[in-house]
């Protein structure tokens, strides 16, 4: 991963649901300069066991090899539908970071653990930039969601 590139990506993910029986997942990918670069959506169950598969569906969807980074809103979604990020990691290539909101702060330093340490140290990187692309391409893809869950 090359944090320093002025391509970098990341492929922010989040869902909405408006139904009883499914749920959205909107990725989002969103280069360095804050540009959106690429949207995919699928549809889980709520309160299934796809969450994972979703999201490795949205990440084939954008058949992108220049996204660096996976970012996820929440590691529990659609009421209860648990999502694994070191599957989504070891399936994928991606490093995957979790914002896991705590009393007073979001905390975007959950980074998969099956992740390599060389790419951990650039994925922390990528955390330091704080309200940048960490804060937008999530809060984008949960834009996008609630658009298509009407």
């Amino acid at each position: 991963m090359h944090v320093a590139k002025k391509g970098l990506r990341a492929l922010g993910i989040a869902e909405s649901f408006a139904e009883r029986e499914s749920s959205t997942l909107a990725g989002v990918v969103m280069r360095k300069d804050m540009q959106i670069d690429g949207v995919a959506l699928t549809r889980i169950a709520v309160g299934g066991t796809d969450a994972t598969e979703g999201i490795e569906r949205i990440v084939e969807k954008l058949h992108r090899r220049d996204v660096n980074i996976l970012m996820l809103s929440g590691g529990i979604i659609a009421w209860y539908n648990i999502i694994d990020p070191e599957r989504i990691h070891a399936d994928t290539g991606l490093p995957v970071i979790n914002d896991q909101p705590t009393r007073n702060r979001r905390d975007w330093r959950r980074i998969s653990p099956a992740t390599s340490p060389a790419t951990r140290d650039d994925s922390m990187r990528i955390a330091a930039w704080g309200s940048g692309i960490l804060s937008r391409s999530p809060r984008d893809s949960r834009f996008i969601c609630a658009a298509g869950d009407t």
